[in-house]
This record gives C-alpha cells, sequence and structure tokens, in this order.
C-alpha cells in the first residue's frame, strides 16, 4: 500500500487547490479531498507538509501528521501468518447472504454498517484481514463510543464483530500472529432489570382502559384493554417473548386430558416450548375468543356471577374462626372452674367451629365446580379452534389480514420484509404500553420484555424451585434464570404457573 498526501488545483491554472489523500493498493488508485483549501506555492511536495506562509500552517500539518499516521497503521500484512488478501467487509456480505435468521441476518448488517462507518471516517472503503491489528479494534470500539452507542451496546456489537472474524478464521481467510482483540477489555455496566410489583399487575388486571386514539390509526378496532391483556398474556403465558406472542396461532394450542397447553418453538432461540394455560391466561384470551363464539363472554360471566358471594362467605367464615382461637384459654379456664358446664361450652365450641369450617369447604367447593365449568368452556372452544378451519389464522391481531403474513406457516424463518414488520409492529405495541402504564399509573417504563422480566421476578419472589437452581448455578442476574425455566421438569414447571396465576384469583 502506498500512502501520499497530494496538492490539487481547483482547476487547471488556479492558485489555490485542495490537499487529498492518494492511496495505492494492488494496482488500483483511491483519492480522497482532506478538506483542506492552501494556496499551491505554499505546497512543499517533498516534506508533505505547508510552509508556515500558509494561514493555520500548524493546524493544518498537525492534521496531515494525523491522517498519515492512522492510515499508516493499516499497512501491516507481517500481522499474519498466512491469508488469501479476502476483506472484511466482503465477507461480512457473504456471511449475511447464507444467513437464514432474519434476526440474525439484521445483527450483522448493523455491525457491519458501523464498522463500515469507521473505516470511512479513517479515510478507507474496506480492510482486509491481514491489516486488522489491536490499533485498529481499539479505533473501531472508540468510534462507536463516539458516535452514540452506549457502553453495553457498544460491547456486545464488538463481541458481535470478534465473532465474525473468528468465523474468517475458521474459514480460512486467515491466520494471526498476534491476537488483534488481545487488548480489548470489555467492562459491561450492571444493569437491574427493572418489573412491576404484584400490586402493579394487579393494577394492569382490574384497570379498564380508555382509547384515545382516532380510528383510522386503529383500523383492526383493537382497543387498549386488549392491548394490556396481550401484555399479562405474556406474563401468565411464563414470560413468553413478544415475537412468539406476535406469531402465535391456534394450532399451536392443544387440549390433552382436559389440560389446555401451548406448544411452539421460540422464534430467537429455536428452542420448543410447552406451557399450561391457565384460567387467568384464558380470560385474558376472551375478546379474540369472541371473534369465533359470540356468546363466550356471557357464559363466563353468567358463570362467575355467584362467585363473589362464595369468596365473601369463605371470608367471614374464617373471620369467625380466628376470632374463636384468639378465645381457646379463656374457655379452658371456664372448664377448670366448672367441670360440667365448661365441658358443655366447649362442645357448643367444637360444634360451631366444625360448622363454620363445613361451610368453608362448602363454598370452596362451588368456587371448584365454577372453575371447572369455565375451563371447560375454554377447552372445547379452544380445542375447535385448534384443529379446524381457524387453526393457521394468528391468535392476536398484529398480522391480521397482513399480505406478508399470509402463507406463513409456524417454525419458518422470516424474510427481511417479515421481520421489518415484526419489527416495525412491536415498536407500535411498546408505544401503546407507554399509554397503558400512564393510565395504570406503573412507576417504570412498560415494555413488552417487562412481561418477561415481571414473571421471572414473580416466580423467584415465591417458593417455587426456580430459587434453588438460580442460587445452584450461581445467576448474578435474575434475567439469567429464565433460560433455564423452560429446563425444570415438566410437571413442576405447570405447577408454577398455577401457582403464579391463583395467586391472582384467590
Amino acid at each position: 500500500m502506498s500512502i501520499k498526501i497530494i496538492y490539487r488545483p481547483v482547476k487547471k491554472n488556479d492558485k489555490q487547490g485542495f490537499l487529498k489523500i492518494r492511496i495505492i493498493e494492488n494496482r488500483k488508485t483511491k483519492i480522497k479531498s482532506l478538506g483542506i483549501k492552501i494556496s499551491g506555492r505554499n505546497w512543499l511536495e517533498d516534506k508533505q507538509r505547508v510552509s508556515k506562509n500558509e494561514d493555520n500552517a500548524d493546524a493544518i500539518n498537525e492534521k496531515i501528521e494525523q491522517t498519515l499516521k492512522e492510515l499508516s497503521k493499516y499497512d501491516t500484512p507481517q500481522q499474519a501468518i498466512q491469508t488469501n488478501n479476502k476483506t472484511i467487509i466482503s465477507f461480512y456480505n457473504s456471511v449475511i447472504e447464507n444467513t437464514v435468521n432474519s434476526g440474525t441476518r439484521a445483527k450483522y448488517k448493523d455491525v457491519k454498517n458501523r464498522f463500515s462507518g469507521y473505516l470511512n471516517n479513517v479515510g478507507l472503503d474496506d480492510l482486509k484481514f491481514h491489516q486488522l491489528n489491536t490499533d485498529h479494534v481499539q479505533g473501531f470500539y472508540s468510534y462507536m463510543r463516539n458516535t452514540g452507542c452506549a457502553q453495553n451496546t457498544a460491547n456486545y456489537n464488538m463481541k458481535s464483530f470478534k465473532a465474525m472474524i473468528n468465523k474468517g478464521i475458521k474459514s480460512g481467510i486467515v491466520n494471526y500472529y498476534h491476537n488483534p482483540f488481545a487488548l480489548l477489555k470489555l467492562k459491561f455496566t450492571d444493569t437491574k432489570h427493572k418489573t412491576l410489583t404484584k400490586d402493579e399487575v394487579s393494577r394492569l388486571l382490574n384497570t379498564d382502559f380508555k382509547d384515545n386514539r382516532i380510528q383510522r390509526y386503529n383500523s383492526l378496532n383493537v382497543d387498549l384493554n386488549e392491548i394490556a391483556s396481550i401484555f399479562l398474556f405474556q406474563l401468565f403465558g411464563q414470560g413468553m417473548r413478544v415475537s412468539d406472542v406476535q406469531l402465535l396461532k391456534w394450532s399451536n394450542f392443544e387440549v390433552t386430558n382436559g389440560v389446555i397447553l401451548i406448544d411452539y418453538r421460540q422464534y430467537k432461540s429455536k428452542k420448543k416450548v410447552t406451557l399450561k394455560l391457565t384460567q387467568i391466561s384464558c380470560k385474558l384470551l376472551l375478546k379474540r375468543l369472541k371473534q369465533y363464539d359470540k356468546t363466550i363472554v356471557e357464559r363466563v360471566t353468567d358463570l362467575e356471577f355467584h362467585n363473589e358471594r362464595y369468596n365473601d362467605e369463605i371470608a367471614k367464615a374464617k373471620k369467625l374462626l380466628a376470632e374463636t382461637d384468639s378465645k381457646k384459654e379463656i374457655n379452658k379456664i371456664t372448664q377448670l372452674l366448672d367441670s360440667d358446664n365448661g365441658n358443655k361450652k366447649e362442645a357448643t365450641r367444637l360444634g360451631w367451629e366444625l360448622g363454620q369450617k363445613e361451610i368453608i369447604r362448602m363454598f370452596e367447593g362451588k368456587l371448584n365446580e365454577v372453575k371447572t365449568k369455565i375451563h371447560n368452556e375454554f377447552a372445547t372452544l379452544i380445542n375447535s379452534l385448534s384443529k379446524g378451519d381457524h387453526a393457521n389464522d394468528f391468535v392476536f391481531h398484529f398480522f391480521t389480514n397482513d399480505e406478508l403474513f399470509k402463507n406463513y406457516k409456524d417454525g419458518e424463518e422470516l424474510t427481511d420484509k417479515q421481520y421489518s414488520r415484526l419489527q416495525g409492529t412491536r415498536s407500535y405495541y411498546n408505544g401503546l404500553l407507554k399509554e397503558i402504564k400512564k393510565q395504570a399509573e406503573i412507576k417504570i417504563n412498560l415494555s413488552s420484555h417487562v412481561a418477561r422480566h415481571t414473571y421471572t421476578q414473580l416466580i423467584l419472589n415465591s417458593d417455587a424451585d426456580v430459587v434453588a437452581v438460580s442460587k445452584a448455578l450461581g445467576h448474578s442476574n435474575l434475567a439469567t434464570t429464565q433460560t433455564y425455566i423452560s429446563q425444570l421438569p415438566n410437571a413442576r414447571l405447570l405447577n408454577i404457573n398455577d401457582d403464579l396465576s391463583n395467586s391472582f384469583t384467590n
């Protein structure tokens, strides 16, 4: 590589002109302007500097020196033991072209574009693998930080870039004498995942949200109550990622031995997940189910009509029993003072206690009967949807009547256009969650991923076995434990979800 600063007049006989960089590599010449205009008579060709007669001569010479220094960093073919002269950007393009997963493709493109921006910043269009060294790596990292990347974002981008270079090494493109990443030390800042409190989740369940959107911006007529239901469905659906909720179809549901299950493959990890649909999750689907059975809401409401009275009777009986327990010592003293009278009082008290306990059992039985009937209503309808003509319908509104997803099949890779639409609808959903946060008076910023964090936090706050799993694995971050939830024994996992759901209904 040959690098030289040259002077070129604006026009052939002009006395003033611009300083430019001339780079000759592999018999190809590239010329880029330095953006510095000087008098031609003040250019010292042999010294590659301007004379002191030029205004701002010191500043101009300093910039020339810095430019030559930066460019000379990358003229180091001795950095590699072997190389086939492949460039990093062209390798990125070939990997992107052969990457199936649209999310991974987008990540590769983002880091590649950042790297291209860095190269352009130092006057290069591309860089060969054998020219990569520690100065270059440090410079790229500094460029990302200086152009607005947060520390953790820059760290993740650099890890991705390093992984791409390693792909080049494994492909036999290059073998370095010295690891170009040897001096790179990535320090991640501590991030505390924000979660909702149990009280805030209850507010989301019980708030009647008022929609203030203009109708033309809501062509599918999806109100804010349904948006809140989607968020809560994520939470009670084992912390489902928003992409999995967006792509969920009725074909992902099945009813086995009366148990309603969702069986799907995670879009991000491709891992298969099976979860139990609790009654609270079923109720969050009511508006979607009403599209297929117009009386489902009325039937469920009618069944729940007496539940409030049943709960009140149970609460009264438990309160009376608690008050009676505090009088036991007085009854014992009475019995000692007057044995016959005391025995009669004790027998009366025991009979009364048994009566109260029988009342509790009776009304708890009625509550369970209602719960079973409601469950059967949901199971029957969902079973028919999962196996019938609507099995291929999306459960939620995100891609309803969307031509891009008309022929989408569960588990297949998304095209770039489909992935872009997935991201766009997710952003719109997150935007609406801001209004829900405001109306429910929630303190933290509400986003789709908060549902996943909240689910993890709530089950870890309970007595679920996940606590022991978290400690045994040495996780410093609760979110990490979430990735292991799907590996718990299936029966135990279903019970954990039941316990969480019931804590909001009892």
